[in-house]
């Protein structure tokens, strides 16, 4: 047997294999034709590229986290309008409160003033009975007698109670017309801010 029968043998043999492959380039171009037609997206081919752009740490993930969660949540609109007139209603309350101390206050300085008049005025009536019962007592007591002799120390007591009680008239007269003016003045301010019944 030569020995070059086993090199034809292998020669013969890889023959038909040889005329039946293909290049690489007609395999790329079928495979890319197969996959358009069934819809196939191409696999993702990861580059250097893409492991330049590392992934965040662990600490800097943990920080991004930690900020999203103190973000407050989205409400949803229904909920919004909900704290809106609740927002609203407590405002309103608010004001109507603030309304109510400002009346109370008019209204306290008010019967002050009123109470402090009445106490005034009151007391003018007691000093003016008392003014003529000074008067009604000098001439009973002081009355000259038949001879026209007045005892003088008697008339220098009534003429200083009757002094003291006609000053303190005028003085009473002065503060009642202060009490006057000024109850006027805290009513009408009053009235200006809206005070009910401020002049009743």
């Amino acid at each position: 047997m030569p020995r070059c029968l086993p090199a034809l043998v292998l020669l013969v043999v890889a023959l038909p294999i040889c005329s039946h492959a293909q290049s690489l380039g007609e395999v790329a171009r079928e495979v890319r034709a197969e996959r358009q037609t069934s819809g196939d997206q191409p696999t993702r081919v990861i580059t250097n590229d893409d492991l330049a752009k590392s992934p965040p740490s662990v600490d800097e993930a943990s920080k991004t986290a930690a900020v999203d969660s103190t973000k407050p949540e989205a409400k949803p609109a229904e909920s919004l309008k909900k704290d809106s007139a609740r927002d609203r209603e407590e405002r309103e309350a608010e004001l109507e409160r603030h309304a109510d101390a400002i009346n109370q206050r008019y209204m306290e300085r008010i019967a002050t003033l009123r109470g402090q008049l009445n106490d005034a005025q009151a007391e003018l009536v007691r000093l003016k009975k008392a003014e003529i019962d000074i008067a009604n007592e000098y001439r009973k007591e002081v009355a000259p007698d038949t001879t026209g002799y007045v005892p003088p120390d008697a008339t220098a007591y009534y003429n200083t109670q009757m002094r003291a009680c006609i000053s303190a008239i005028a003085n009473l007269n002065g503060l009642i017309t202060s009490l006057n003016a000024q109850l006027a003045d805290v009513q009408e301010a009053a009235r200006h801010a809206g005070v009910p019944h401020a002049t009743d």
